[in-house]
């Protein structure tokens, strides 16, 4: 099924069908495009969650924590982890602890970290064999095997891969020979070249008989090498010629390049020259049409061995001249890629090591550093004069008659200074690290001026984005007349204001605005009733405890009204507490709470709009329903 075929269903379909034609689709784009095979999975995880499917959706976690490993994601492999390993728990599902383990695995095995992959390997297997998970376990314990055969851990290695194969031979599984390959490459390494030669003549009878004529041609090659190694150069010989065959017929070059190589170097120890060069010829046009650096490299030295041992030593000299020059360049270019990766890697602990001072460019420095910290000291000021602000409006408020609503103004501007101190710790303390940055850089030879150029960009981006928030406030308790504004807008803007609340308590939100609702009256009202609603629906969920947390808020046009709803997934609310929600001084909040939030929602829709403003219990949490009527 191409691309096309997929959107086409996908649309077409709802619910667990479109969940799984997601997956479906995620896996088919896996090697095609890895970023967009993580977007389908992801959105297979939304549904899911959507669905309340937890089954489902610790399929589609695991789904996507491979995608993001493909697409080199590792960091955003964790929190999935973490998920998978909470859900494993809570639901008693063997697969999930199990995937959970493989990824950790598999993520230690990518940083190079074989004893973290080893462990978390036999904790992945555990749980697959406790789930009866066959597959899995049989995978878990090949990838052991195949870390101890890197080790050089041989009798390990073989005890792992012959589990596997166990596992492989009760599935009948075509993996079965890959295992049994491996497991010949184990006995070939630790010198048992009989049995070696007995794994691969398994395999290659295998690979026969499914057609699999490349893997047939390894296999046999490989046979050819556990002859070589028993002295039996006929039989050695005859292997290299079948894979030889069979390499041509498929068009593989590089592993033709190869045994044309091998096949050479047979004829040059029976002294059968020309049979030699012949191939040595074939292989040299093979490897350097087809840019085969590492096989011209062997086929020179085969080159210059084959002329050495029929006494053409000038010849052979040229020869290793020639070799030697490509070997040394390639190894050149191979090592300066395994130090630039080392250096990246250890980049912190290279210039630990640096002793050179670097004083003078600190002096010429200075001035852009004052520049920052002159920034900081306005900042600092600023913040000062808006608390007074705020003092003076809340001095103001507790003047004025309308005592429940001067209560509620206050209430939410405690919360709003609250936010404000909340929200500029983070961009201070980022402040703060890029200031001490300076003296780090200047201790380890790092200090230049692209340095200073890049932090102090970064300082001033945070100084901006705590301006534009002093902005956003100022805003909303800045006098509004009435005006015809789109309540996208209003709804938006309480959004923004609690959206750091909102992240700190890991709660998710989703809307549905619609954008053509357009209304006459004061936009700040509508942001306050939004503000209250929101800010009772995470108070609600934290004290309860929910696990993930959702905020749901949508916005549309019916024939002669506007609706808006906001959902919460909490608990539901008790019949008798849900006729006194819109009283005045009523709260379940205790101490906590005024009781009056809801009251000034009430009277904001009902008597200053003559909308309607319920609230009460649905079957997913708890959501109230604004109405207002159209002007």
């Amino acid at each position: 099924m191409k691309s096309d075929d997929y959107k086409k269903k996908i649309a077409e379909s709802s619910g667990r069908e479109k969940g799984s034609l997601l997956l479906q689709y995620s896996n088919y784009l896996l090697q095609i495009d890895t970023e967009k095979s993580c977007l389908m999975a992801l959105e297979a995880l939304k549904l899911s969650r959507k669905l309340a499917d937890r089954e489902f959706e610790i399929l589609c976690q695991i789904h996507l924590g491979y995608a993001r490993l493909y697409n080199g994601n590792f960091e955003q492999i964790t929190p999935l982890v973490e998920d998978l390993l909470i859900m494993g728990k809570d639901l008693d599902n063997q697969r999930a602890l199990g995937a959970a383990y493989n990824l950790k695995a598999d993520v230690a095995l990518q940083q190079n970290k074989p004893d973290e992959a080893i462990e978390n390997y036999l904790l992945a297997e555990r749980y697959y064999r406790q789930g009866n998970i066959k597959y899995n376990q049989m995978s878990c314990l090949n990838n052991l095997g195949k870390i101890h055969h890197h080790l050089k851990n041989y009798e390990e290695a073989y005890h792992y891969m012959a589990l596997a194969l166990e596992i492989g031979e009760e599935l009948q599984t075509p993996t079965c020979d890959t295992i049994r390959m491996n497991m010949g490459s184990i006995k070939y390494e630790d010198n048992n070249y009989e049995q070696a030669l007995e794994l691969y003549q398994a395999s290659a009878r295998s690979f026969k008989a499914q057609d699999l004529k490349n893997n047939e041609a390894y296999a046999i090659f490989n046979i050819g090498l556990a002859y070589g190694a028993l002295d039996k150069p006929e039989q050695q010989l005859e292997c290299y010629n079948e894979s030889y065959r069979l390499l041509k017929e498929i068009n593989d070059w590089k592993e033709l390049s190869r045994i044309c190589r091998k096949i050479a170097e047979v004829y040059i120890d029976s002294e059968e020259y020309s049979d030699a060069m012949k191939y040595l010829e074939e292989g040299e046009t093979l490897a350097r049409s087809h840019e085969l650096e590492s096989s011209l490299i062997e086929i020179l030295k085969s080159y210059a061995h084959c002329l050495e041992r029929q006494g053409l030593f000038k010849q052979s000299l040229g020869y290793m001249h020639q070799y030697l020059e490509l070997h040394n360049a390639y190894m050149t270019r191979i090592n300066n890629e395994k130090i630039a990766e080392m250096n990246s890697r250890f980049k912190t602990e290279i210039y630990r090591l640096q002793n050179q001072e670097l004083k003078e460019k600190t002096r010429t420095l200075n001035n852009q550093i004052g520049k920052l910290a002159g920034s900081l000291k306005q900042l600092r000021e600023e913040h000062k004069l808006l608390e007074g602000k705020f003092q003076s409006a809340i001095t103001l408020l507790n003047t004025q008659d309308n005592l429940i609503s001067s209560q509620s103004r206050m209430a939410v501007m405690g919360e709003m200074i609250s936010l404000i101190a909340h929200q500029w710790r983070q961009p201070l303390n980022v402040i703060g690290i890029l200031v001490q940055s300076f003296q780090d850089a200047w201790e380890y030879d790092d200090l230049s001026e692209e340095f200073v150029s890049q932090q102090v960009t970064e300082a001033m981006e945070q100084i901006k984005y705590m301006s534009d928030m002093i902005t956003d406030f100022r805003n909303f308790f800045k006098p509004e007349g009435i005006s015809k504004f789109n309540l996208k807008d209003a709804i938006e803007n309480a959004i923004h204001l609690l959206n750091y609340l909102l992240q700190k308590s890991e709660i998710e939100l989703e809307t549905e605005l619609s954008n053509n609702c357009f209304f006459n009256g004061v936009r700040n009202d509508i942001t306050q009733v939004i503000l209250n609603l929101m800010n009772n629906a995470r108070d609600a969920m934290l004290a309860a405890g929910i696990s993930k947390p959702l905020i749901r808020i949508s916005l549309e046009k019916a024939s002669d009204e506007i609706v808006i709803r906001v959902f919460n997934k909490g608990e539901q609310i008790p019949e008798e507490t849900v006729a006194k929600l819109f009283q005045p001084y009523f709260t379940t909040k205790e101490e906590n709470g005024t009781g009056i939030g809801l009251y000034l929602c009430q009277m904001i829709i009902e008597n200053k709009y003559k909308g309607k403003i319920r609230g009460g219990n649905c079957p997913e949490g708890v959501e109230f329903i604004i109405r207002l009527p159209l002007q």
